[in-house]
């Protein structure tokens, strides 16, 4: 039989626990409380699993330092 170990992660003041890795403490704002009820429904209503969901994924958009703003 297998022993389970209980784990006490502290997070700190002002910080959200990133709900995909579940190790990453986040700045606690109104976007980041957005972006992890995000993060929840996709696991929870919609059956994602984490490892198939990227955190921070840098985004390009146009080439070079040419970005189109329209």
């Amino acid at each position: 039989m297998s022993e389970s170990k209980i784990v006490a992660i502290i997070i700190e003041q002002g910080k959200l626990l990133d709900y995909i890795d579940g190790i990453t403490q986040r700045e606690e704002t109104p976007e980041e409380y957005v972006r992890q009820e995000i993060a929840k429904s996709l696991v929870r209503e919609y059956g994602y699993s984490k490892v198939d969901i990227s955190v921070n994924l840098p985004f390009v958009w146009g080439a070079g330092n040419h970005v189109p703003i329209w």
